[in-house]
């Protein structure tokens, strides 16, 4: 007896489906949760630069004011004209900015906050500011990186 069976069955399809959507249901909260969470290194690492080269900018200035007509942020003072670490203080960007003040757009997101402390270092007592960098993501609130860095006042 010879049996010329072609195609599937209505009940082997049904079955079929079945156990195909009990392993999706398995399967898709985990490609989600890859999905959604395979930015994250790279939003890290953006926070990280941007908190690096607000930090050496900031380093890279005097320790004091070369003027001495101000101390602490000047009042009306624009990022473009700070000379010195103090200017710096609570300074925040709700956008990234080079160190003129130009908003880079291709950062949208981030957000920016400063804090210059006075301090001393080593046993000699030496005059030191430390600058804390935040920045965080709007959207992905588990993104914060904090720098932190000494300026020396000798």
């Amino acid at each position: 007896m010879l049996n010329n069976q072609q195609g599937i069955s209505l009940l082997e399809l049904i079955i079929t489906i079945t156990v195909l959507s009990i392993g999706m249901v398995g399967v898709l909260p985990l490609m989600i949760q890859t999905a959604t969470h395979s930015i994250d290194p790279i939003l890290q690492q953006q926070a990280n630069a941007i908190a690096q080269s607000y930090l050496e900018e900031i380093l890279s200035q005097h320790f004091s004011d070369p003027n001495q007509t101000e101390m602490g942020s000047a009042e009306g003072e624009i990022r473009a004209t700070f000379d010195d670490v103090q200017d710096y203080n609570s300074l925040p960007d709700t956008v990234v900015r080079d160190y003129s003040g130009t908003r880079i757009s291709a950062l949208n997101g981030y957000a920016v906050t400063v804090s210059v402390k006075n301090d001393v270092l080593g046993t000699n007592a030496a005059p030191a500011l430390r600058v804390d960098v935040r920045v965080t993501h709007r959207r992905h609130p588990d993104i914060s990186i904090l720098l932190s860095g000494y300026r020396s006042g000798k």
